[in-house]
């Protein structure tokens, strides 16, 4: 498959973390432009009418989609993975979640942040506060519960310093 030359990505306009997200990609440097588009806008359905998309149960957008300049759609844990592979930084971990024996945990990282972001936007989101934030953060154990995860990231973490010349 050839890589694409953009991907528009469709995020939920009224989660606070996926705002902070949608901003966090955009100021990311990019092998793949990148362009962002609310769900549910009518920018959204004048350039891709008829697409269909899941909803929660107050009608707000319930998922990632990414849509490539060949029309691919990609879909929840892997739209989460085009969007690593569109960033200079982030392609070398896109490259390994998207192998098939960890294409799995992808997928449970992207459950993981998915089921909890609305919980995630209320002390990370647009207007959050400072306060709240370090209520949430101090009730949390200092002790990781998953050292597994930890040294995923930590591997991966240093993978992409070393691919880019940087001492951790």
């Amino acid at each position: 498959m050839q890589s694409p030359n953009q991907l528009t990505v469709l995020y939920d306009p009224t989660c606070g973390f996926c705002v902070r997200c949608r901003q966090w990609l955009d100021k990311q440097p990019k092998k793949i432009a990148m362009r962002f588009i609310p769900q549910g806008s009518s920018r959204q359905q004048r350039l891709y009418p008829g697409l269909e998309y899941k909803t929660d149960e107050q009608g707000r957008p319930d998922e990632l989609l990414v849509i490539d300049d060949a029309g691919n759609i990609y879909r929840d844990d892997k739209a989460w993975v085009m969007c690593f592979y569109a960033l200079r930084h982030y392609r070398g971990l896109a490259m390994r979640l998207a192998r098939p024996g960890m294409a799995g945990l992808a997928r449970r990282a992207y459950t993981l942040i998915s089921r909890n972001r609305r919980a995630i936007s209320t002390i990370v989101g647009a207007g959050a506060d400072d306060a709240r934030l370090k209520q949430t953060l101090e009730a949390e154990p200092d002790t990781p519960r998953c050292n597994n995860a930890l040294g995923a990231l930590r591997e991966a973490k240093q993978a992409v310093a070393k691919q880019h010349g940087v001492t951790t």
